[in-house]
């Protein structure tokens, strides 16, 4: 799991390191999580890699329906403490 860092980040940063750490608890590769949401490949690696500059809420929505989460449990992430 990847380490909360200490430095503010950018929302799609900390959107980027949810997902990788919810694909790590759920053993789950990004063909899978693909496969599950219905979205392409590529989006997802540029969502994870932060290539995204905004990522949509509905893109969120669907991602969080695959690990079987709540938008509130997903932005409920320590992570996400320290947004600038």
């Amino acid at each position: 799991m990847e380490k909360h860092p200490e430095r503010k980040m950018e929302p799609n940063e900390a959107i980027a390191m949810c997902i990788k750490n919810l694909m790590i608890t759920n053993s789950m590769t990004v063909k899978e999580l693909a496969k599950f949401t219905k979205l392409p490949v590529r989006t997802i690696e540029k969502i994870i890699n932060g290539e995204y500059r905004k990522v949509g809420l509905e893109k969120v929505f669907i991602i969080c329906r695959a690990f079987n989460i709540s938008l509130l449990d997903f932005y409920a992430d320590v992570i996400f403490n320290v947004l600038e």
